[in-house]
C-alpha cells in the first residue's frame, strides 16, 4: 500500500513487484492484496466511497483505469490459472465494498474497471455469479448484496455476449 501512496507510476509500481516480488504473483493471496490495496488507495485519494459525487467518481476513474493495467498484468499470468486469478480479483472488489457497507454505484464501478481496463472477460463474472466456493469464502465477505448490486452488470454483459 505504501508503494501506492507515494504516488508512483504504474510502469514503477509494475517495475517494484517484478523486482521484489517473485514466485507470489501467480497466487490468489497476491492478488487479493494487489487488488485491495487498489481499490482502498484510489477510492481514499478520490474520496469516492465517503462522497460519490461526480467529481470524486470521475477522479476515481481516472486513477482506476491507470491502476487496471497492475491488475491486468498480474490477472493474465499463465492460463489456466488467470481465469482463478482473476476470479479473485473480482471477489476482491466484492469484500472491499462489503467492509464499506457497498456505496452506493461502487460496486458496479468496478467490475466496471475489471472488465474494460484489466481484460477480465464475462465469463468470468458469469462464473463468479454462479460459484461459491471461493466467492462465499470468509475472505470474500457479501456475496448476497454484491449480486443484488451487480445484476444490472450482468444483464448488461449478456445482453453484448447475445449480440456478438
Amino acid at each position: 500500500p505504501r508503494l501506492l501512496e507515494e504516488s508512483k507510476s504504474t510502469t514503477d509500481i509494475m517495475k517494484w513487484i517484478s523486482e521484489n516480488v517473485t514466485s507470489e504473483v501467480e497466487t490468489p493471496q497476491f492478488i487479493r492484496a494487489l487488488t485491495g490495496s487498489i481499490i482502498k488507495h484510489v477510492t481514499t485519494a478520490a474520496n469516492s466511497a465517503k462522497e460519490p459525487t461526480e467529481a470524486n467518481e470521475k477522479a476515481e476513474e481516472t486513477m482506476a483505469k491507470d491502476r487496471g493495467a497492475i491488475i491486468k498484468k498480474y490477472t493474465n499470468i499463465g492460463a489456466p490459472k488467470e481465469k482463478g486469478l482473476q476470479l479473485h480479483a473480482i471477489c476482491s472488489i466484492q469484500g472491499y465494498c462489503n467492509s464499506q457497507a457497498f456505496p452506493s454505484g461502487m460496486l458496479v464501478r468496478w467490475f466496471e474497471y475489471l472488465y474494460e481496463e484489466a481484460d477480465i472477460p464475462e465469463e468470468v463474472f458469469f462464473d463468479w455469479e454462479t460459484e461459491t466456493a471461493i466467492s462465499k469464502s470468509a475472505i470474500y465477505a457479501g456475496k448476497g448484496a454484491a449480486l443484488q448490486q451487480a445484476k444490472t452488470f450482468l444483464d448488461m454483459l449478456r445482453e453484448e455476449s447475445e449480440e456478438e
